[in-house]
């Protein structure tokens, strides 16, 4: 096996158990703080590392990737400690036990966020396809600038959903449906002020961010500055999307799950990126994705009130 090859496969292990860690587990066993401790001294390593490394000591990308791993390191060794020992905490690692079906469950249950990440690399074909076709080069670099933005943006409705999925699965293990119910109209309420937050700021400040990338006046200033007063309003919805299907997760309800993943990063996605601009030339590439959020919105919408109800 070729070294990089070797080295990919190492980051992407620590990454999972980064990821694991510090969103999942740490959470569970009713230790947040120490995992947002974990994951802030790793990114900072990270940094510094990065300006070592790459400056310095002139070792290039090898450096960059080697300050990755270690980054990765604190978080995935700090959790393999704590848990190993089960330090004043109910969760803690054992002998492993094959379990296949809990395995094919588990797998089921995660099905929908591989359906959203791999549904990422069809849209964003259809989106760059349908820039060159209707725009150019620059309506290319316009609509990278315009992702980049939205994915930063989600991250607070993402970080959020994952940080109660522990809590949500807890209430939900231990039959105490009041608390899921109570936790699910906390959340609702963080998310509505989160999304109305969010739109303003892209609303407002969609010009600025474009200007981080681009000179002011150029082709692909003015493409991504009207997408950003296009795009605003998916934040309204994608909060609740985000939200919702990562609920059903925890609730281990992966159909409900699915239909809400497939809906908003795939179907009604790639719909509107197809069928809105034959309605309004290359502006419908933009309003396909308030389109798709909001089509997305009415079913999450839906399946959360039949969820509150069943859970009565």
């Amino acid at each position: 096996m070729r070294p990089h090859i070797f080295s990919c496969l190492v980051c992407s292990l620590l990454q999972i158990y980064c990821r694991l860690f510090s969103a999942f587990f740490f959470v569970t066993a009713g230790r947040p703080k120490l995992g947002f401790s974990l994951v802030a001294v790793a990114g900072t390593m990270n940094a510094c590392l990065d300006f070592l490394f790459m400056g310095p000591f002139g070792m290039g990308i090898r450096g960059a990737a080697l300050a990755t791993g270690i980054g990765y390191l604190v978080p995935a060794v700090g959790g393999v400690v704590f848990f190993l020992h089960g330090t004043g905490s109910e969760l803690y690692i054992t002998r492993f036990r094959r379990d296949f079906r809990l395995i094919a469950e588990s797998c089921g249950n995660g099905a929908s966020e591989l359906v959203g990440q791999l549904s990422v690399a069809v849209t964003t074909f259809l989106f760059n396809g349908a820039m060159l076709r209707l725009v150019g080069v620059d309506g290319v670099a316009a609509i990278t600038i315009i992702i980049y933005a939205q994915f930063l943006l989600d991250t607070l409705f993402i970080g959020f959903s994952m940080g109660v999925v522990p809590l949500v699965s807890y209430a939900f293990g231990k039959k105490a449906y009041g608390e899921v119910k109570q936790l699910v109209w906390h959340c609702i309420g963080f998310i509505a002020v989160a999304s109305i937050s969010a739109f303003l700021l892209a609303l407002c400040c969609g010009s600025s961010v474009t200007g981080l990338f681009v000179p002011e006046g150029s082709a692909v200033y003015g493409i991504a500055k009207t997408g950003f007063s296009l795009i605003a309003w998916a934040f309204l919805f994608s909060g609740v999307n985000v939200f919702a299907s990562v609920f059903f997760t925890a609730l281990g309800d992966e159909k409900c799950s699915m239909v809400i993943s497939l809906l908003r990063s795939l179907v009604l996605l790639a719909f509107g990126i197809i069928v809105l601009p034959h309605l309004s030339g290359f502006e419908g590439i933009w309003l396909s994705l308030p389109f798709a959020e909001a089509g997305t919105f009415v079913v999450s919408v839906s399946f959360l009130r039949w969820k509150m109800k069943d859970l009565s």
